[in-house]
């Protein structure tokens, strides 16, 4: 007997954020799987993908769709609703809906975000308590949502695969040239993902005398006006830094498996994806000493306390002239990596729809 799974897909859209991006590639996973008829619930904005056992339903948008979602979960009799990143619709149906939480950035860093996405955090966190369960993305996510939420629900730590983009292909990627030889940054361009204590220690090595790569910095523009702040503070080296703003796919894979090192300087992050999908194509990793990258990679990559330049410093120049110990770090993130698949993200969510669906059908 099929599980008939409502999917809350708004957020996939032409150019998706690292949720569109989850809700994507998960939907693609699950359609793979016996035993579930997927419906996603849209609006006329979404990108819906034709798959397998997938049904697309276009609702109205804005606050509208929240009440039409819930009538048509209602009418078509369906089993659970799954919910990326809202928690209107699972506050109303309770414990046959599932909530993924990715991070709790509002939480703990209010004055980076919106009043808007405040308040969708405040009815994820009233939702929490209805729902019939909660997919955390890293531990570190759940060991938030327990210290600063404690809900009685039962959370599942899922991580999302480094293996979203299967391979990287020869192409030509439209307004950019890619230098022979770069480093990589890759993040929305906002104060949480640390980007200027970053440019100031590769500054800072290349006023030293030494020649490096230039960095490419991949990301859409996020929040308030740190996009021009960084543009600004490249000027001291203009010719250094190439802001390539959002990417495909494609583009993105091809960057990701010639880029000599990614650096992610990131304050906090729920889970970071970029660091994971980068070490699957044998790049080499130096990110920030935070908890949940240091629970995926562990002792394979390179840790630095966000804000130390001195440590940035050191971490540019050692891997700028140190060619042995690239590859040696490279190789070991890889072999991290490639243990994140979506494969088994879909299997264990499926695990998570069947303990849902067999506590409301007892």
């Amino acid at each position: 007997m099929s599980m008939r799974i409502a999917f809350d897909f708004r957020n996939v859209s032409l150019t998706p954020s690292g949720i569109g991006v989850y809700a994507a590639t998960l939907v693609r996973e699950l359609s793979l799987l016996d035993d579930l008829e997927i419906h996603l619930f849209g609006t006329e904005k979404t990108q819906f993908p034709e798959y397998r056992g997938v049904n697309p339903h276009i609702l109205p948008s804005g606050p509208r769709f929240h009440w039409a979602a819930i009538r048509k979960f209602k009418k078509m009799n369906m089993d659970i609703y799954h919910s990326p990143n809202s928690g209107i619709v699972p506050l109303i149906l309770g414990k046959k809906s599932i909530i993924t939480i990715h991070d709790l950035v509002p939480v703990l860093f209010p004055d980076t975000t919106s009043i808007g996405s405040r308040l969708a955090h405040f009815f994820i966190k009233l939702a929490s308590r209805k729902c019939g369960a909660i997919i955390s993305v890293s531990e570190t996510t759940k060991n938030d949502i327990e210290r600063f939420w404690n809900p009685k629900t039962n959370i599942h730590v899922i991580w999302s695969g480094s293996d979203r983009i299967a391979d990287a292909r020869e192409i030509e990627i439209e307004g950019l040239e890619l230098p022979d030889e770069f480093f990589l940054c890759v993040g929305t361009l906002e104060p949480r993902k640390n980007l200027s204590t970053l440019l100031n220690a590769y500054f800072n090595v290349l006023e030293s005398g030494e020649t490096l790569p230039t960095i490419l910095v991949v990301g859409s523009k996020g929040w308030r006006r740190e996009s021009k702040k960084l543009i600004s503070l490249a000027e001291r080296h203009p010719n250094k830094v190439r802001f390539c703003g959002y990417l495909d796919d494609a583009s993105l894979a091809l960057i990701y498996s010639k880029a000599k090192a990614l650096f992610f300087p990131s304050i906090y992050e729920g889970a970071g994806l970029p660091p994971l999908e980068a070490a699957y194509f044998g790049t080499g990793i130096v990110c920030s000493a935070i908890p949940s990258l240091k629970e995926v990679f562990e002792e394979d990559a390179i840790f630095i306390e966000p804000l130390d330049v001195k440590a940035w410093e050191e971490s540019i120049s050692k891997l700028n002239n140190n060619s042995e110990f690239l590859d040696k770090l490279a190789e070991n993130c890889h072999e991290t990596a490639i243990n994140y698949t979506f494969q088994k993200t879909a299997l264990m969510t499926k695990d998570v729809y069947a303990e849902v669906f067999k506590y409301t059908n007892h």
